[in-house]
């Protein structure tokens, strides 16, 4: 990844990093604020609880001091009197009773009258426990009250920290999401300035094609002012290396190496799609100064990959490395020819991918092969045939026997059509001597047209 690239995205990580981070530890607060306060609503409700269970027994002991009250006065209880009171009177009360049976002293006094003693110091005890009681209680519901409004202010101060800490994680991430949004604009602006370089460049590019292609129309009207140069160095050529007449038109080169890479393994051709070139179209590559050898093999073989107008792009499939292409190095193809088709017979059989073994259909992948490159390939030789390709011999069949024919009904045809095919070879070599048209064998079809190397590797079709 770019170093720029890198520094843009560097920022925006960390904030996404601190935002989560963020978020965590605010959610952490939350759910511990939410117990905490679910603490203290439990302790108000045990809190509450306990105020109702002690109002309900001061309740009931109101009533039973009512009780006593009316049971030692003889009067119904006040409501509106206060307890004190209450027991001022009923102290009164319970002190004149006790002077009346002082003062009595007879044995014989009434049991109901004098039974009422051992029942007022029971009340009065009774009393003083609930007082004592009433006391506690109130002294408790004072330390609950106490207890209640420390839970409250305790919860109050952290409700205000929650709010206060749940503003300030507002404000952390209004910030993270400000510094995104601020990363995002960035980002955009040197996207926006990587853009207008981008097509900068291309401006740049568009020019320097068309400079190009400026400079290659001037290589290509020096190519064409310098053809007659070149017509006449090939005549020379003919003369230090004399071919018969009949083959003159077969090593006429179709085209020129006019630039050369050998570390890609790429070169060009002075020919492109206005001569009718396309992709998959071959060549052998022969020296410029020296004589095609008899066999017809190149120094190498290259294939075409790109097409242009005037210029084409070949891929070198095959090379001598001690004679490397060249520029000025001749391309020839045998089949291709830029203005009229070659017309070519093929006859016998043949060991297309060179493996030593003939091809079953080793003469259909020649046709192929020449009808896919422009050539025209005929059945019989006439004035107008300008090659023939021809492979090995058929294989003539002796005459079967009468038990042969007996056992294989078919062994007659079959050596019929031998001998016919033998016999077609035969006068097609004899015309071809007759008629002096060029004759090339597999191996030098293959070399002329650059494509021995494309056979071996694989079937064409």
């Amino acid at each position: 990844m770019p170093a720029g690239k890198q520094d843009q995205s560097g920022p925006l990580l960390y904030g996404l990093i601190t935002f989560v981070v963020l978020f965590l530890v605010a959610t952490t607060l939350a759910i511990m604020s939410y117990l905490k306060l679910e603490d203290a609503n439990n302790a108000a409700r045990k809190a509450s609880a306990s105020r109702t269970e002690m109002a309900k027994t001061l309740k009931d002991t109101q009533k039973n001091f009512d009780y006593l009250y009316s049971l030692v006065t003889g009067m119904a209880a006040q409501k509106d009197v206060d307890t004190h009171l209450k027991l001022e009177q009923v102290r009164d009360a319970s002190k004149e009773l006790l002077d009346q049976v002082s003062k009595s002293g007879s044995e014989d006094t009434n049991l109901e009258t004098t039974s009422i003693l051992p029942t007022m110091s029971i009340l009065l005890t009774q009393r003083n426990t609930a007082t004592e009681n009433a006391a506690n209680l109130t002294k408790k519901m004072k330390d609950m009250q106490q207890r209640w409004d420390l839970e409250v202010a305790g919860f109050r101060t952290g409700e205000e920290k929650l709010i206060a800490d749940r503003k300030a994680f507002q404000q952390q991430a209004d910030t993270v999401q400000s510094n995104v949004e601020k990363i995002h604009s960035s980002d955009k602006e040197a996207n926006e300035q990587r853009l207008k370089g981008l097509q900068q460049k291309l401006k740049s590019k568009d020019l320097k094609l068309k400079e190009t292609a400026q400079k290659l129309d001037v290589v290509e009207n020096n190519f064409k002012a310098s053809d007659k140069s070149r017509r006449e160095l090939e005549l020379q050529l003919e003369s230090i290396r004399p071919r018969p007449d009949i083959e003159v038109e077969a090593f006429k080169p179709d085209a020129k190496i006019i630039s050369v890479d050998l570390q890609t393994g790429i070169a060009y051709i002075n020919i492109g799609s206005k001569d009718k070139v396309y992709r998959g179209l071959t060549f052998g590559i022969y020296d410029r100064v020296a004589p095609i050898p008899l066999d017809g093999k190149g120094k190498a073989e290259v294939k075409v990959f790109d097409v242009q107008q005037s210029i084409s792009a070949v891929k070198i499939v095959s090379m001598e490395k001690k004679n490397p292409i060249v520029t000025g190095d001749i391309a020839i193809n045998l089949i291709w020819d830029k203005e009229t088709p070659n017309t070519f017979v093929v006859a016998g059989s043949f060991d297309f991918d060179g493996d030593g073994k003939i091809d079953y259909n080793g003469r259909d992948q020649i046709v192929k092969l020449i009808e896919r490159w422009g050539g025209i390939v005929v059945d019989k030789i006439d004035i107008n045939t300008d090659f023939i390709v021809l492979g090995n011999p058929p294989r003539k069949l002796p005459k079967p026997t009468e038990e042969q024919v007996d056992s294989d009904q078919l062994a007659m045809d079959k050596y019929k059509q031998s001998q016919e095919r033998y016999n077609n070879y035969s006068k097609v070599l004899s015309q071809a001597k007759a008629l002096s048209i060029p004759v090339f064998n597999t191996e030098r079809f293959k070399n002329l047209i650059g494509f021995d190397t494309e056979a071996k590797m694989s079937k064409p079709f």
